[in-house]
């Protein structure tokens, strides 16, 4: 008990010494809520910025050569207008490049796995079943590994296996 005490101690104030790290490497006077999420507000205005000029620059670009070879307008501007969204997406992947996420999400390794097991009670009162852990492909199971999901849908399968034993 003692020894779960002091972890929950040490974890907490890694917590926060992690915490004071992230605020004082960002000047809070520079962080604004968009959409539900904080944001770095330099890195927003020059994400609009690019996404802009090579949303417009794609759009305008495309319209000129298009116009070369396309002799309907109706028909140019809708193939320039896909093309302006192919700028939005290259804008969008410029973007996630250069401004990395500033936030870091910390997870205990104990922490309590209680939403697998609403989730699971949810699915069996719907008459849904999870099915056996050894029946997944390889792939799922790597997938599940490295969500570090794999030992509780291992764990639920023993508790199953020992629940139907008794």
């Amino acid at each position: 008990m003692d020894n779960a005490m002091q972890q929950d101690k040490k974890n907490a104030a890694h917590h926060r010494q992690c915490s004071q790290k992230d605020v004082s490497s960002e000047n809070n006077d520079e962080l604004v809520e968009v959409w539900g999420d904080t944001v770095s507000f330099p890195a927003l205005v020059k994400s609009i910025f690019i996404g802009a000029a090579l949303s417009v620059s794609f759009f305008y670009s495309s319209q000129w050569v298009l116009g070369q070879f396309v002799e309907n307008q109706t028909l140019n501007h809708a193939y320039s207008m896909l093309c302006g969204l192919a700028g939005c997406l290259i804008a969008g992947f410029i973007c996630s490049v250069l401004y990395k996420p500033k936030r870091e999400i910390l997870e205990s390794e104990n922490q309590s796995m209680e939403w697998f097991e609403i989730l699971i009670d949810q699915w069996e009162k719907e008459g849904k079943s999870i099915g056996e852990i050894h029946d997944l492909p390889e792939k799922l199971v790597q997938e599940l590994k490295e969500l570090n999901l794999y030992d509780a849908f291992v764990a639920y399968a023993q508790q199953r296996q020992q629940s139907e034993g008794k």
